[in-house]
């Protein structure tokens, strides 16, 4: 693929993505809360962009009231941090992560990829962000449950970013007074 042509590409909208996205977390949900489990905080974990040699997967956390310890329970820091979760999910994702493995071909195909690696982060967190989007929408997450893109030991944009756009201000406030 050429430059010029992968940049066209880069303006295109992942529609599949999101939709395979959209019904995988869609499932998994649904299964979770069929178990009358009540988690309060669900976060998708993309594969670390910079240091990854492979496609992007999806990686999904979770996490109960019950799974923070007593002594934790009044600090944000466990209560938002992902890396403190009890839960994560790997399964289940396989049409996400197949997509994500077609879109990865393309961008390694490209002349110069390694010029082009913010623009494909930013094509890929795009499509994160419209894949909650449509969740909220659809109402599989109620505005009680927190909700973010979690990149692990990152201050990456996108955790801020889905952070205030998912979650009541209050939520916000309280993550934001940890990890902004």
């Amino acid at each position: 693929m050429t430059n010029k042509e992968f940049e066209s590409w880069l303006t295109k909208d992942e529609d599949e993505l999101v939709n395979y996205i959209v019904i995988d977390i869609t499932r998994h949900v649904s299964t979770l809360n069929s178990s009358d489990s009540n988690f309060y905080g669900y976060a998708i974990l993309p594969s670390d962009y910079y240091s990854s040699a492979n496609a992007p997967t999806i990686v999904t956390a979770f996490n109960f009231e019950s799974d923070i310890s007593t002594e934790n329970k009044k600090e944000a820091y466990y209560r938002y941090s992902v890396d403190e979760w009890a839960n994560y999910y790997h399964d289940g994702f396989e049409s996400s992560n197949k997509e994500l493995e077609l879109i990865y071909k393309t961008f390694i195909s490209t002349q110069s990829f390694e010029n082009y690696v913010e623009a494909y982060n930013e094509k890929l967190n795009s499509a994160y962000m419209t894949s909650l989007t449509r969740l909220k929408e659809n109402g599989v997450f109620s505005d009680d449950k927190y909700l973010i893109i979690w990149l692990s030991d990152s201050r990456d944009n996108i955790m801020s970013q889905s952070a205030k756009a998912f979650n009541t201000p209050e939520i916000y406030k309280q993550y934001a007074s940890e990890f902004e």
